[in-house]
């Protein structure tokens, strides 16, 4: 489990790194990830609810909340492991 939450957050990691790259393309877009109304239920357990955020290039985040508050499946989502129920992911 550990090594599964590690290779998501370097992922991630990796996808901030890799900005530069896509700022070259044009100076006037900001590479960022928006995730808008983003929502993910496990049968009648509501992980995420209606999520909303913007996560720009070069920026440090940090997640804390309690254990199983969706932290994890909102990186599954992001890297494509994982389907959102409702909402967009828009990089």
């Amino acid at each position: 489990m550990r090594k599964s939450i590690f290779l998501l957050i370097s992922l991630i990691t990796m996808f901030f790194m890799s900005c530069n790259f896509f700022t070259s393309l044009s100076e006037d877009i900001e590479p960022k990830i928006e995730i808008t109304n983003l929502s993910k239920s496990f049968g009648e357990l509501e992980v995420l609810k209606d999520f909303n955020a913007v996560y720009g290039c070069g920026e440090t985040y940090h997640f804390t909340s309690p254990s199983g508050s969706g932290k994890t499946t909102l990186f599954r989502i992001l890297c494509g492991l994982e389907q959102a129920d409702n909402g967009t992911v828009e990089p």
